[in-house]
């Protein structure tokens, strides 16, 4: 059975916007953690952190929207042969794909379970008196941005180098 056209099309314009916000709250975050990793002082890792977590939920979101579009244009795609099927260079491009988003997710995953507790003790330790460690803290999320949008930056040259197979 044939995807409806309309479907497909909301499919893909669903995934286009949830690629531009991920990748683009990525930048951001990155930009945003350098200029704040340079200044010192809790409020301003206050807000990094309220900020930080607002993104994570968006980027969780954006998540679940890519794979339910990207499953539904997979299936919809002539050169989709089945499950694990690398048969063409379309379909080795996109298992390459699935790999990097994979590993996005879990980076994602470690900044708000591993990274973000640490910056919230950092706060604290910075608000009682104990040094200063909040800088160490933001700089780690900052190389994890970093790493993350370069992986997303990745995912978009496997899907050029897929939309060309």
């Amino acid at each position: 059975m044939q995807t409806p056209i309309w479907l497909l099309s909301g499919a893909y314009w669903i995934h286009m916007a949830a690629t531009v916000v991920w990748l683009g709250g990525l930048f951001w975050m990155s930009a945003f953690f350098q200029t704040h990793t340079a200044q010192e002082g809790v409020s301003s890792a206050g807000q990094a952190w309220r900020l930080l977590r607002r993104f994570l939920s968006i980027a969780w979101l954006s998540l679940a929207l890519l794979v339910g579009t990207g499953l539904l244009q997979m299936a919809a795609n002539p050169n989709y042969q089945g499950t694990l099927a690398l048969v063409n260079p379309w379909s080795r491009a996109l298992l390459a794909k699935h790999v990097v988003v994979l590993l996005m997710a879990g980076l994602n995953g470690h900044l708000q379970w591993v990274q973000l507790p640490a910056l919230e003790r950092a706060m604290i330790a910075a608000r009682g008196g104990t040094g200063d460690p909040q800088p160490m803290a933001a700089s780690r999320m900052l190389r994890f941005h970093r790493l993350n949008l370069a992986l997303g930056l990745l995912v978009l040259l496997l899907t050029a180098m897929a939309r060309t197979a």
